[in-house]
């Protein structure tokens, strides 16, 4: 995600990036800051060293206009949740866990490679370019896919039918 914000910045000078702490150590965060710093964008990038509470973390995402989220796995994707139910453009990692909750480019983006951090700047330019109509489409198909299907309330009375 870093390598990819030097070309970013370049089309968007007004940019900032908020990185929130996960389960990092010092070390990957000072490398973090280290790179920022090698690749000039130092003034782009803040990051929340603290960790954010639970009941905190969607409102900091909801001032968001794109939520990127690309670990290499993740087996109970709460966070992409979290993400869906906010006003923020989701950008995700193509993993399996993910394909159930989006299609590309109709209620978020999946980086293909993880890897790719060209393939990141463009879906990260094409959200930039495409707002606020983007973050409104895909919000409304977001939150309504939120309330209807990861309802905890509908989803017991499911369960109570499938029981009883």
């Amino acid at each position: 995600l870093i390598r990819s914000l030097p070309s970013v910045v370049a089309h968007f000078p007004a940019l900032r990036c908020i990185f929130t702490q996960g389960s990092f150590d010092r070390d990957y965060l000072d490398s973090n800051r280290k790179l920022v710093h090698q690749l000039g964008i130092r003034n782009h990038v803040d990051f929340i060293e603290e960790w954010i509470p639970d009941d905190l973390l969607p409102a900091l995402i909801n001032l968001a206009h794109i939520a990127v989220s690309i670990p290499f796995h993740d087996g109970l994707p709460a966070t992409v949740l979290e993400i869906m139910a906010t006003r923020a453009i989701p950008v995700v990692g193509k993993l399996p866990e993910y394909s159930a909750y989006f299609t590309q480019g109709e209620n978020g983006f999946m980086l293909e490679n993880l890897e790719d951090q060209e393939q990141l700047a463009d879906i990260l330019l094409r959200c930039l370019n495409n707002l606020p109509a983007s973050a409104k489409r895909f919000s409304s198909y977001n939150n309504n896919y939120i309330c209807k299907w990861q309802n905890w309330n509908i989803q017991k009375q499911e369960l109570k039918k499938f029981y009883n």
